[in-house]
């Protein structure tokens, strides 16, 4: 079973590292943290030159990370060795890595760090029987306030749950992005560590909430000229395709949720809460959740995951999906 960062964090409180760890996944935000920790828990800063040896792949060879594993450590109890982009390794050198796994030494640590892999080739089985695997998942939307309290406080800094949402609505669910917001916002604090709803408002890229507001807020008034313009203007500036579908996508759950808790009787604090929104974005979401028929609003969600496929299978020039599922879904018409 894969750990989470969590369960990493509580053992490595009271045991030593463990000394075979594999950290894969999408969400690089936990991948530096459980590195930071693990590198932390195995070495002191005075044997770091002496023990520790971090592999690029494939700027190494699989034999220079036999010899890396198998080295003695120096003035210290153990020995630290990284390899990082594992998922590039191929199969011929993934059976030599079965073996390393298999004979790695007790004062060696392994920490080994891929993206995307394949859990049922035999290293990696390995690895999933004998060490730690954690695997780095993008958290759900509903799951973002803690996290971005969590990053908060570790830089030490306190932030309340509206203005988290703000910052989750504003910045994305990108922790690395949450946490580069987050640091610009230590900085603009000085001394204070409380971070309010205004002082998000104040510090986040003032381009970045323009653009992605005036496209997901020109959907949500079916204003379909002012969603062409907007989105024009996003991709201008640099925001990927995916990015601006992503952006679309959470705004119509937002939508969804929304009706959903208002045709259930939510009103307020627990309407905010459904839909995932801060209060007081609450009247602005409603006016726009007034324009659209539910079944409609699903409808569109499907034709968006379409266009999705779409832009990732397509030779075609990319904004032209995006253009037209804007001109098939959105009108102030209907």
């Amino acid at each position: 079973m894969s750990w989470d960062l969590r369960r990493l964090q509580q053992f490595c409180e009271k045991n030593p590292p463990p000394n075979l760890v594999l950290l894969h996944g999408e969400e690089q935000y936990i991948i530096d943290q459980a590195k930071k920790l693990i590198k932390a828990k195995a070495l002191s800063p005075e044997s770091m030159d002496f023990n520790l040896d971090h592999i690029q792949w494939p700027d190494r060879s699989i034999g220079e990370l036999k010899d890396a594993t198998e080295t003695i450590p120096a003035f210290s109890e153990r020995r630290l060795v990284i390899l990082e982009n594992a998922h590039l390794i191929k199969d011929s050198d993934l059976e030599t890595l079965d073996e390393i796994v298999s004979h790695l030494p007790e004062q060696t640590v392994l920490m080994i760090v891929a993206q995307k892999i394949d859990m049922r080739k035999k290293a990696f089985k390995s690895i999933n029987a004998k060490g730690v695997v954690l695997e780095a998942k993008r958290p759900f939307s509903n799951q973002m306030a803690p996290w971005i309290q969590y990053i908060a406080q570790s830089q030490g800094l306190k932030i309340q749950e509206e203005p988290a949402q703000l910052l989750h609505q504003l910045v994305g669910e990108n922790l690395q992005e949450i946490s580069s917001e987050i640091k610009k916002i230590k900085e603009y604090l000085g001394d204070k560590i409380e971070i309010t709803a205004q002082v998000v408002i104040d510090v986040v890229s003032s381009s970045r909430i323009e653009s992605i507001f005036d496209l997901t807020d020109a959907i949500g008034r079916k204003d379909k000229i002012a969603s062409l313009t907007s989105l024009a203007k996003l991709l201008e500036n640099g925001q990927s395709e995916i990015g601006a579908l992503v952006m679309i996508h959470r705004h119509l759950k937002i939508l969804i949720r929304l009706k959903e808790g208002l045709q259930s009787g939510l009103a307020g604090q627990k309407l905010s809460a459904t839909a995932g929104i801060p209060p007081f974005f609450l009247n602005k979401y409603k006016s726009q959740a007034d324009l659209w028929d539910l079944d409609w609003l699903n409808q569109t969600v499907v034709s968006l995951q379409e266009t999705d496929k779409a832009l990732k299978s397509s030779p075609q020039s990319t904004s032209i999906w995006l253009e037209n599922f804007i001109l098939q879904t959105v009108s102030a018409s209907l």
